[in-house]
């Protein structure tokens, strides 16, 4: 009976790896340092995850950097983002922020230049600290997509019989709801860091969660405008979370190409040649360290890898005396592009996929180019997406915000009107027209020239 050689390699295999179970990183990712634990622990703070005896608000910080940090999910979110609001802002009728309650084929209700301008002055008397309407339309876009949330102060103030308005954008990280308690509703705490150090220097402040208002010491009214995304009861989710793995993976892989190339291995040939018959070479380790080294593998890192500022492609060892003639083999580096590529095409369709956006419009070519009428008829199928988060945030926040802005201060006649995001595309499709347009004018013509 033949032997295999293997068979017990493949034993001691087989029992190492029989309990082998992989390790999801994504739990290490979202742990809370004992700092951070200690702070919910101490103080009536509701984290973004878990609970305040177990706390697991890092997982803010693990969504953040994953909408930051993914090449595809960040480049998803900024072209959704320009689709919806990278156009103008309109001034038109509303009758209701949440609801439409025209009947079918019924023209709006037109407003008069007039009015639009008398409305468009009393938007600039809002103090948007440090945005124009443009860029806080897309800032609070962005933070809803990237974690769910979308926190806005608002600050009146009146002096010698005039109001001034102020609303401010709270990134999330900034914002921590208080424990309810008999005496007290819904309130949350802002703060620019949850450091014990920072805090005790600079305690949080308080603001109540509209529709409750407070009116602090000097008359100034507060309240904090809050737009979530999902069913949980105090923070918000990103709907693009059953991409979450997708999303990390291609991080990942960006940091492992990262590490591999920052640790690329550079020999190219390795030459083996007998040593002399003295045999008088030192001990590896103390000459590395003679020379300035660590070690003997600090050494070798800093000569065969591009951790080293002039890093060698030849390997030149010796053998002991006698032991045979010089040994000589090449490298094949071997890239394993093809994989990568994969990994690639495989994160993106499903990051696409989850946010319902197309890859051309991302301006990834999938064959048969991206000619205009491609281009707009992808984004026609694309316009109940765009609608909805055009009024996420115009409907959703900031004509509530302009609304309640107008009713304290007693701006009855600019009730009704409102703010609307125009769809920024629009005049690609007009532009085709109009070239539509010219190129039958020109066939025309040549047809009448030719008759």
């Amino acid at each position: 009976m033949a032997i295999n050689p293997f068979d017990n390699s493949i034993s001691q295999i087989n029992a190492v790896l029989k309990n082998f179970k992989l390790v999801n990183p994504i739990p290490e990712e979202c742990t809370d340092s004992k700092e951070l634990k200690k702070l919910f622990n101490k103080n009536p703070y509701i984290p973004y995850s878990g609970y305040t005896t177990d706390s697991q608000h890092t997982v803010l910080r693990f969504i953040d950097n994953l909408a930051a940090l993914s090449p595809t999910l960040g480049g998803v979110i900024k072209s959704i983002g320009f689709a919806c609001f990278g156009g103008k802002t309109e001034i038109k009728s509303i009758v209701d922020s949440d609801f439409d309650i025209a009947e079918e084929g019924e023209e709006p209700i037109r407003i008069s230049k007039e009015a639009k301008l008398k409305y468009l002055d009393q938007l600039k008397t809002i103090d948007l600290n440090p945005f124009d309407w443009s860029s806080f339309k897309n800032v609070c876009f962005r933070s809803l997509k990237a974690n769910g949330n979308v926190f806005i102060e608002v600050e009146i103030n009146q002096s010698l019989g005039q109001y001034k308005s102020k609303i401010t954008f709270h990134p999330t990280r900034n914002v921590l709801y208080k424990i309810p308690d008999l005496f007290t509703e819904r309130t949350v705490a802002i703060s620019k860091s949850w450091a014990p150090e920072y805090i005790k220097q600079n305690p949080p402040r308080e603001v109540p969660v509209f529709p409750l208002v407070e009116k602090d010491k000097k008359g100034t009214i507060k309240t904090i405008f809050h737009y979530k995304h999902g069913e949980n009861d105090f923070y918000g989710r990103p709907d693009w979370l059953p991409c979450m793995m997708d999303a990390f993976l291609e991080i990942k892989n960006k940091e492992y190409l990262l590490t591999a190339a920052h640790n690329n291995f550079t020999g190219k040939v390795y030459i083996e040649k007998e040593n002399g018959p003295g045999n008088d070479t030192q001990v590896e380790n103390e000459d590395a360290i003679k020379a300035g080294f660590d070690n003997v593998a600090h050494r070798w890192a800093y000569n065969f890898t591009n951790q080293g500022t002039d890093p060698q492609s030849i390997l030149l060892s010796e053998r002991a005396f006698g032991a045979g003639p010089s040994f000589i083999h090449e490298f094949n580096i071997n890239t394993n592009e093809d994989y990568y590529k994969k990994i690639d095409q495989l994160t993106t369709s499903k990051i696409c996929l989850v946010n319902g956006w197309s890859p051309k419009l991302l301006g990834i070519d999938e064959g048969g180019g991206l000619s205009s009428n491609v281009y707009i008829d992808i984004l026609k199928t694309r316009m109940p997406l765009i609608e909805y988060y055009q009024d996420s945030i115009d409907n959703g926040i900031l004509n509530k915000i302009i609304t309640f802005i107008n009713e304290f201060t007693g701006k009855n006649e600019f009730l009704g009107i409102g703010i609307a995001s125009k769809n920024p595309f629009d005049h690609l499709e007009k532009a085709n027209k109009e070239a539509a347009l010219n190129n039958q004018k020109t066939k025309t013509n040549d047809n009448n020239l030719g008759g």
